[in-house]
């Protein structure tokens, strides 16, 4: 940040006028000028005139704006910083508040790190399977795609790969559902919860797709309420919430 005053000469010497200008300048990002005007006691009576009481309403607005486009720029610059693939030439990765995760080379086997337990921990995918990770804010799950499809992946918030399998093998494709501390999928008529706070699995017999929150997930039947808590780390069925006819 950058801060400059604008002087003037006068008969009797230098004098500060009432316009500060502050630059704040971001990498990838534009730099923005903000002019505020100081109230400043003066020490002429001529000057009265050079230090306005009050700001025209107009100006605010059009300062108020300015200040909010450059707010949503280093906004989205920061957001871009935080889940980004590596520069061309270095290992490709992504990260979120707890986890990197990283391919190693061209083979099926991710490496991940946690800055909770320090350490970086691999596992190997099947070969021919299409694998991509989904980040989350304590974890990552990840969407798993091919002929033989036989378990689920995700890492939890120590780094710890924690695997869910499925009742057969299948051609499919598990798709995620993230929240910031749980992933939800629903395959074949069961619904399967993983908490990136306990590292654990939980299933649950439900068709509907799961809706996911930060830290739960919901399904819907037609008369109960089925939850996973990211904190229990397990499915909660309601009671039967119809009335009998």
């Amino acid at each position: 940040m950058i801060v400059t005053y604008v002087d003037e000469v006068r008969a009797d010497g230098l004098h500060r006028n009432g316009v500060l200008r502050i630059t704040i300048a971001c990498t990838g990002v534009a730099a923005a000028h903000f002019p505020l005007c100081l109230h400043v006691k003066s020490r002429h009576l001529g000057d009265a005139h050079r230090y306005p009481t009050e700001i025209p309403s107009s100006l605010c607005f059009q300062r108020l704006n300015m200040f909010r486009r450059t707010l949503i720029a280093v906004s989205l610059a920061l957001l871009l910083a935080s889940n980004t693939i590596a520069d061309e030439g270095q290992p490709s990765h992504l990260r979120n508040e707890t986890l990197i995760v990283a391919r190693i080379g061209d083979s099926n086997a991710f490496t991940a790190y946690s800055k909770h337990s320090g350490k970086w921990s691999t596992h190997a995918f099947a070969e021919g399977a299409t694998v991509v990770p989904v980040m989350g804010e304590t974890l990552a799950a990840f969407k798993v795609s091919g002929e033989s499809v036989t378990e689920l992946v995700a890492v939890d918030k120590n780094g710890a790969w924690k695997t869910q399998k499925l009742p057969k093998p299948g051609s499919r494709t598990c798709t995620p559902v993230i929240g910031t501390d749980v992933a939800a999928f629903s395959i074949d008529g069961t619904v399967y919860g993983f908490s990136g706070l306990t590292g654990s699995w939980d299933t649950a017999p439900l068709s509907g797709p799961p809706q996911v929150a930060e830290d739960f997930a919901m399904v819907l039947s037609d008369d109960h309420i089925c939850v996973f808590s990211g904190f229990t780390g397990s499915w909660a069925k309601s009671p039967a919430l119809t009335v009998s006819k």
